[in-house]
């Protein structure tokens, strides 16, 4: 059994300090529980040409990084929203990202 800590993110969104290495490929993710129920992965990688919605279960979103501390700005709830995991009229909008 995986054990995991619930974090609240920041209610803007969850601030991230990457740093691309040239010439390397890279991939991360973050796994928000939806309504304390469905988990839904929103993933950035270079690998990823376009964003797309795979199986109403996870998000890609291509990232180009350089080599330099960046800070990245993760509005998780507005991405998800965007990808039609909340309806406009939901009024259950509980969402936490989960740290395995």
């Amino acid at each position: 059994k995986v054990k995991h800590k619930i974090i609240r993110p920041y209610r803007k969104g969850i601030v991230l300090i990457v740093k691309g290495i040239e010439g390397k490929q890279f991939s991360f993710h973050l796994e928000f529980v939806i309504n304390d129920k469905n988990v839904m992965r929103i993933s950035f990688s270079n690998i990823f040409k376009e964003q797309k919605s795979c199986s109403g279960t996870s998000i890609q979103i291509p990232l180009t990084l350089e080599p330099v501390w960046t800070i990245l700005h993760v509005q998780g709830f507005n991405i998800l929203h965007d990808a039609g995991i909340f309806s406009s009229s939901s009024t259950d909008k509980k969402f936490f990202l989960r740290s395995v």
